[in-house]
């Protein structure tokens, strides 16, 4: 199911020019009050795979006007390292210790740091976690 998902990510089966309009998505939202979480039902009557349907929802939707599209800020940067370590159950990372940023983030519930951080959905905070290495070096130097 999950190299399924990943597949259909990568490979939309929709043609790449049906892009999702803000009509789009205010239906989305409508039809997830209706039907709660049956993407099967909801990809049909919105002509769409029930995967990227579900995507959508969770990418974009769900937060609506307050998903937070813009820079982040060195707060939200601590809070994203706080939430992921803290799922992990340490807080304290190192090379020594066999576990780098990036295999760290193949192992995170990203729904659940998305809840912490309130207004970024989960596609954003694992974007921002793959870079990572990079802000954490421009912050030592």
């Amino acid at each position: 199911m999950s190299v399924t998902r990943h597949l259909l990510k990568r490979y939309p089966v929709e043609v790449f020019t049906n892009e999702w309009t803000p009509k789009d998505d205010d239906q989305l939202r409508k039809l997830v009050v209706e039907k709660g979480t049956r993407w099967m039902s909801i990809g049909e009557e919105m002509g769409r795979s029930p995967e990227m349907v579900r995507s959508r929802y969770r990418d974009y939707v769900s937060l609506g006007k307050q998903r937070n599209t813009g820079p982040w800020t060195v707060d939200e940067m601590r809070r994203l390292y706080a939430a992921v370590t803290g799922l992990l159950g340490n807080t304290e990372w190192t090379s020594e210790e066999g576990l780098e940023v990036d295999v760290i983030g193949k192992y995170i519930d990203w729904e659940s740091v998305a809840s912490k951080m309130g207004n970024r959905s989960r596609l954003q905070c694992h974007k921002k976690w793959c870079k990572f290495n990079f802000w954490v070096s421009q912050a030592e130097d």
